[in-house]
């Protein structure tokens, strides 16, 4: 999954910010203080408020438009029949006609890159900006739209069933990965250096699992966790190694970080909630990089921490 582009309109200090485009890898948002930098962050998260855009001649709530932010998500076909299949019911996939169903969909899943043009309002999920949402043909006025619904069996999609109807399930398909592959870091203390005893390999969104993940890759992939420990000491020099253990008064599982990179006393640890201020933003990335194949990673005030 990747970010193509992103527009927010009548949102906090945003009347409109214009199309914005990104490339592959890192994307730098510069701009003086109180631009509007961060606003325009918090409009791509899932959780959207309804904050509309104010001005002192228009301010009144009824008077405003809801927000709106426009997104472009790129997706391969592969990563769409996984989540499809994560999904595990019925999905539809617009067609521009009813010939060869099979074949067209078989396609669809092999394309390296599909663009889905998504919209949100606050408090809804994601919608087609433009139908079909994939923009892989246009639909003539007055033409009779179809659709192929795929079903999800025994761990493969079933033959796709043609519909007489103009059902497009790919933006809520992209609204789950959305949450579930999109990261948020802002520039605030993280106090997840503690969680509930319990299995995890993802990190979750907040990255309130992180002592679970953690103690996963010490115990299952211990390379990985070895080179994330690499990583941090070289973003911090103060940091010698990280340690997950159960506290002895409670079954919270409890980050450790040591100063040394030997681990010969647990006295000479300390929590990782009582860490510098960044150290714990910094571990969950490194963990949501490391653990995941292609995600999008928002970081406001990078400068902050790293």
């Amino acid at each position: 999954m990747r970010l193509v582009s992103a527009r927010v309109q009548g949102f906090q200090s945003f009347n409109d910010s214009g199309v914005i485009n990104f490339t592959d890898g890192i994307n730098l948002i510069i701009g003086q203080n109180n631009a509007g930098k961060s606003a325009f962050l918090r409009a791509l998260l899932p959780s959207l408020p309804d904050d509309r855009h104010r001005t002192p001649d228009r301010w009144e709530t009824f008077r405003l438009p809801s927000p709106l932010v426009d997104l472009a998500i790129e997706a391969s076909g592969a990563e769409l029949e996984k989540w499809i299949l994560r999904a595990g019911n019925g999905q539809h996939i617009p067609l521009p006609n009813e010939n060869d169903v099979p074949g067209y969909i078989e396609a669809f899943f092999k394309r390296p890159a599909v663009t889905l043009l998504v919209q949100r309002t606050p408090g809804a999920s994601f919608s087609p900006s433009v139908y079909p949402s994939h923009q892989l043909f246009w639909l003539s006025q007055g033409s009779q739209p179809f659709s192929a619904l795929v079903v999800p069996t025994n761990g493969e999609l079933a033959p796709p069933i043609t519909n007489a109807s103009n059902a497009d399930s790919l933006p809520g398909i992209v609204w789950e990965a959305w949450n579930r592959d999109m990261f948020y870091f802002a520039a605030e203390r993280m106090t997840i250096g503690e969680a509930p005893g319990g299995h995890a390999t993802r990190l979750t969104q907040n990255a309130s699992n992180l002592p679970n993940v953690l103690h996963s890759l010490a115990n299952e992939r211990g390379d990985v966790f070895a080179r994330l420990i690499e990583h941090l000491r070289e973003i911090f020099s103060t940091v010698g190694n990280l340690s997950i253990r159960t506290k002895p008064d409670s079954s919270q599982l409890e980050v450790r970080v040591w100063p040394t990179e030997a681990m010969a006393r647990v006295d000479l640890s300390f929590p990782l909630n009582s860490s510098g201020t960044g150290v714990s933003q910094v571990i969950a990335l490194l963990t949501a990089i490391m653990t995941l194949d292609r995600a999008v990673f928002i970081i406001d005030e990078i400068n902050s921490f790293l």
